[in-house]
């Protein structure tokens, strides 16, 4: 695997450093970084935080961090490309980071969060959530591909064209599925709870949505009409 540093020349950040007390009180940086280098996908491996990402209208990445510390230094969260992939890290162990990405709409996005919420909203790139704990939510979704893993957690998400295969699995949570058109092929499954399914359900189908919950109840919905 290689590892490249983003570039100086293709980031334009402007760090914001709130006032802060003491070493031992905490402290609170944001920052915005302007990805510029064509990339084909973003992995954000997050610790405690939570993680929006938006659809854009270029082919920037704009990335708002927002970090709450209690060294007496800031930490400094990892951002370089790997193989075509813009990768951000947490990068410390002490520390809660907020994300907020602005991204290309086709783009590829893998998004790993111990804690907190996970947003995504009118992409059109494969996607691929893994949430420890913390509310998972898809908005306005154009993606052929879509699978989240919750391990605590309420999965929701919401479709405005047909998903080819949508696979969400949680532990202990709700999963909502809103679809336009039918029929899927829907493969529904709770071990404590009740399944909802509102959509025409067709096994031989081309569209499928695999959807497993232990403890919580599965809804699939049709979208309304746009």
């Amino acid at each position: 695997m290689r590892l490249t540093p983003v570039p100086a020349a293709l980031l334009v950040a402007a760090p914001v450093l709130a006032a802060c007390g003491s070493s031992s009180a905490d402290h609170h940086v944001t920052t915005d970084t302007t990805v510029t280098q064509t990339v084909t996908a973003v992995k954000v491996v997050n610790g405690v935080g939570g993680i929006t990402v938006h659809a854009g209208t270029s082919s920037r990445i704009l990335v708002h961090r927002v970090v709450d510390y209690r060294s007496d230094t800031p930490p400094q969260p990892g951002q370089a490309i790997q193989d075509g992939t813009l990768v951000l890290t947490a990068n410390c162990s002490n520390c809660g980071i907020t994300y907020d990405l602005t991204v290309p709409p086709s783009i590829g996005v893998t998004i790993n969060d111990s804690v907190g919420t996970v947003s995504v909203d009118g992409l059109a790139g494969p996607i691929t959530v893994t949430a420890a704990s913390g509310h998972v939510q898809g908005t306005r979704l154009r993606a052929a591909t879509v699978s989240v893993q919750a391990s605590a957690g309420a999965i929701d998400l919401s479709f405005s064209t047909m998903p080819t295969q949508v696979t969400a699995r949680s532990r202990a949570g709700a999963i909502s599925v809103e679809v336009p058109g039918a029929p899927y092929a829907i493969d529904a499954t709770v071990n404590v709870g009740a399944v909802h399914i509102n959509v025409a359900n067709d096994p031989t189908a081309p569209h499928r949505l695999a959807l497993t919950t232990n403890v919580g109840t599965i809804t699939v919905n049709a979208a309304p009409p746009a």
